[in-house]
């Protein structure tokens, strides 16, 4: 018994400043972590809200895009942060000229308002975030 305790003793002295890490799925460049989320958030890839106990969906630990766990493994967009552009894309972006940059200009939201990348909620009363000016592409926002 005396021997019993002292291996248990052992064990948690061996364990002391362990750090344990969280499972990392990659997903096109995205290096996604199970998370809970403390603010309303929104799923990047099908809009709906992440909600219920426990760690809801994974974040990106490079760009902050967050998924649901269903949602994860059907991410379209490459995470910006990877650096790593395929040779094709680079051959077709300088062959055709068709990257066109966003122009994106500090907005104030008058209502509440979800980044289109992340999914968390904009927080402040002025210039909560940045809105492309729509020159160079219809539509397009990120905040």
């Amino acid at each position: 018994s005396l021997t019993h305790e002292n291996n248990f003793k052992g064990a948690i002295t061996r364990r002391r400043g362990a750090v344990k890490h969280n499972k990392v799925h990659v997903v096109r460049g995205h290096k996604l972590v199970a998370k809970f989320f403390r603010t309303p958030t929104f799923c990047a890839f099908c809009k709906d809200f992440l909600w219920g106990f426990g760690k809801q969906g994974y974040q990106c630990q490079a760009c902050q895009t967050a998924v649901h766990k269903k949602c994860h493994d059907k991410l379209l967009t490459k995470c910006p942060e990877s650096g790593r552009e395929s040779e094709n894309t680079i051959y077709l972006r300088e062959r055709f000229k068709v990257d066109v940059p966003h122009r994106f200009r500090t907005h104030t939201f008058m209502s509440p308002t979800f980044c289109d990348h992340c999914g968390s909620m904009l927080y402040g009363l002025f210039r909560q975030g940045l809105k492309c000016d729509g020159k160079s592409r219809k539509a397009c926002q990120l905040s």
